[in-house]
């Protein structure tokens, strides 16, 4: 052995129990304590098509309170989008923010080929969010609910 070197201390030595200790996450929020991502399951139809959206380049209520439950803070969406014209777009949006930076955006970046889009949006506690719509010649617009963080 070397004079003055000292092994380094084992993984199971620097830690209770031999190293067997467990963190307690009850009562914390956040990853790792109480939230959990939802998955919906097995829909058999879309929750909302082309004629539940207003196309007029302004934002408007989405209200999924129908679907998700009490206590969602994250609403993860399915969006499938079609458009004879580009540019077309839909913008997702927590309910009550003002601002157009921390949105979802499902583009139509080609036209009339269909673009599969999956995103969380943040929800009020109504589960209601809002999202604006291009005035665009859309051809679709197919929303699902996949699941939902609470």
């Amino acid at each position: 052995m070397i004079e003055g070197y000292a092994p380094p201390i084992s993984h199971h030595g620097r830690h209770e129990d031999g190293g067997d200790d467990e963190i307690d996450c009850t009562g914390l929020t956040g990853a790792g304590g109480g939230t959990s991502l939802i998955d919906r399951g097995d829909p058999a139809a879309n929750d909302k098509t082309l004629s539940d959206f207003t196309t007029d380049n302004a934002y408007h209520d989405l209200n999924l309170s129908s679907i998700v439950p009490a206590g969602a803070t994250w609403i993860l969406l399915k969006v499938v989008v079609m458009s004879s014209t580009i540019p077309a777009y839909i913008r997702f949006r927590k309910k009550g923010n003002s601002n157009s930076i921390n949105v979802a955006v499902a583009d139509c970046i080609q036209a009339n080929l269909s673009h599969p889009y999956q995103f969380l949006c943040p929800c009020d506690a109504d589960r209601v969010i809002e999202y604006y719509a291009s005035n665009s010649t859309w051809s679709s617009i197919q929303l699902s609910v996949s699941g939902w963080i609470s």
